[in-house]
């Protein structure tokens, strides 16, 4: 049977191992053989402590990990873009305003830097969350191609860090034309919770 649902899981790991029981009884084993896993991974000074729980993830169609640099992922995306090499100082200011949930940590090393060379402090991981969904995302995608273009029927996003207490509706109850987002979960922005 070919899976009709994708499940990306993305995010920092470091929860996993408590909550990888949980996420098959309550999630995946919900949707059986017609889910297919995709796992992003940011690869941490963790990683020795949450890679075995990867392992433990049903259905798991494809896992990437990577060292993230997305600072110099975006900068590259906004080059490829047609503009030149030098950010607008708004982008950069706008990932330091206070309060707001764009930034990211790249690890060591860091070249996130305005245009007079002042390092810029981030908080939040607003940006790396947008980046692993977009690394699913390819990974949905390249699955579909070897899958002759078949397209999967729905697309669900969920975080290693969440634990599911209890059984997730079956797809049947869910119209795919519709955006699910829990209802508790209503922030102003990219909800990252």
């Amino acid at each position: 049977m070919t899976a009709s649902i994708a499940i990306c899981l993305t995010g920092a790991m470091r929860a996993l191992p408590d909550v990888v029981d949980r996420l098959n009884e309550n999630l995946l084993s919900v949707f059986k053989d017609n889910s297919d896993v995709f796992v992003y991974a940011p690869i941490d000074q963790h990683i020795a402590s949450w890679r075995p729980a990867i392992d433990k993830i049903r259905n798991t169609r494809e896992i990437r990990m990577e060292r993230e640099d997305v600072s110099n992922w975006a900068r590259a995306a906004y080059r490829k873009g047609g503009f030149n090499e030098a950010v607008p100082n708004g982008f950069w200011h706008t990932t330091n305003l206070p309060g707001n949930f764009l930034g990211c940590y790249d690890g060591e090393g860091s070249t996130w830097r305005d245009n007079n060379g002042n390092m810029l402090t981030r908080a939040g991981s607003g940006l790396c969350q947008l980046y692993s969904t977009r690394m699913c995302m390819e990974m949905i995608v390249a699955s579909e191609k070897r899958r002759n273009n078949t397209k999967y029927q729905q697309v669900m996003f969920t975080r290693p860090d969440l634990v599911w207490l209890k059984p997730h509706l079956p797809a049947i109850f869910l119209d795919p034309s519709i955006f699910w987002v829990m209802d508790e979960d209503v922030s102003v922005g990219v909800v990252d919770s």
